[in-house]
Parts: structure tokens; sequence; C-alpha cells
């Protein structure tokens, strides 16, 4: 029997309160359908006047972003998000999440990550999410220098 026959739910991680659930799978259900469904069970505070970032992670992959005031989903695939159950190890991995408080944080989280590189953005699936932020030359100049300054 496979591993993923095996595993019919994934250890999630909930922000805020920190607890431990678990989330039924199916073989169709994405990562986005996860975070989707904890939105629904309003998992993910935002209070008035905040603008989160959250980003789902699984293991240490960072696979799925929800810029929440845009109520808008980013992903890493090229070529379509796969069922979790479709890659060895996803439903075995516990599943978390982190915020970042705004907009342009979470853009200078990725900037910083690849240190600038436009290139490394695309090939990782980061560009379309960073792109999104709409950052201004003058910004990257600034975070250009951190980079250089590491």
């Amino acid at each position: 029997m496979n591993q993923t026959s095996q595993n019919s739910e994934i250890q999630i991680r909930l922000p805020g309160s920190g607890g431990l659930c678990t989330f039924p799978l199916d073989s169709s259900t994405r990562f986005s359908d996860v975070f989707r469904a904890l939105i629904g069970k309003g998992c993910f505070a935002c209070p008035q006047g905040k603008r989160p970032v959250w980003v789902l992670l699984c293991g240490d992959q960072d696979l799925v972003t929800w810029v929440s005031d845009e109520n808008t989903f980013y992903d890493r695939f090229p070529f379509g998000e796969p069922p979790i159950a479709s890659v060895p190890g996803w439903a075995t991995k516990e599943v978390h999440f982190t915020s970042y408080p705004d907009p342009l944080a979470r853009a200078k989280a990725i900037y910083l990550y690849f240190e600038g590189s436009k290139s490394f953005m695309g090939h990782e699936g980061f560009l379309r999410e960073y792109k999104s932020y709409q950052i201004t030359p003058e910004q990257e100049a600034l975070w250009q220098a951190e980079c250089s300054n590491r």
C-alpha cells in the first residue's frame, strides 16, 4: 500500500493558537482548499485596518500565499497546483502558517530571499506574487543595498 492511500488527513498547526488539528484529504484536495476552509472557519483574524499576508508552509516549503485585503491567492506551481496526495511526503509533513503585517513586508521578504533576482523568483514560482505588489525601483534599490550589506 502506498503512503498516499494510508494518509487520509494532514496535520495543521493553526495560526494564532498554535494548536494542532487534522484536516481530511481526498485524492483531489489541494493546499489552497485547506487554506480556504480555514479562512471560512475564521482562523485568520484580520484586525480592522490591518493588511496581513498569510503564507502556508508544508514542512519548510512555502507553497501558497493569501493576500487578505485582496482575497487573492498565489501558489508556486507553473502548471497548476497539484493535489496534496500526489506529492510524496506532503501528507506526512506538518502544515503551518506564517504572516507578514502587509504586502510590502512580504515583497521585501521575497526580494531579500532571492537577493533581487527576478530570474530565480520566476524559477521558484514567486515572481507573479512579487510583481503583484508593484514595488517601485526606488524601493528595490533600498533592498538591494540591504542585500549588499549582508
